[in-house]
């Protein structure tokens, strides 16, 4: 259910490129994966995107060159959270 406020908070728009997530699955990424239970899927710990932008973000070495500079920021962004998160939670 928290997905599906994500996405209505996200205004059906993925949050790395701004594209529509209308067409396709939206996928819900999780800003800290290693928050305790009943806090990982809370709406303010999800992020909306689309599949592309889903990988980008999580796979460290993918090259985001593809995306406009706006996205890159905003993937190197989550990515910062993600491997901040998965340093601290060591």
């Amino acid at each position: 259910m928290n997905r599906a406020y994500a996405l209505n908070r996200d205004k059906l728009k993925c949050r790395v490129c701004g594209g529509w997530l209308i067409a396709s699955t939206p996928w819900a990424h999780r800003v800290n994966p290693y928050l305790p239970l009943n806090q990982v899927n809370r709406v303010n710990n999800l992020v909306s995107l689309h599949k592309k932008c889903f990988y980008a973000v999580n796979n460290l070495d993918q090259d985001i060159s593809e995306f406009d500079v706006k996205a890159q920021k905003k993937i190197k962004s989550l990515r910062e959270k993600l491997v901040f998160s998965h340093t601290r939670n060591k």
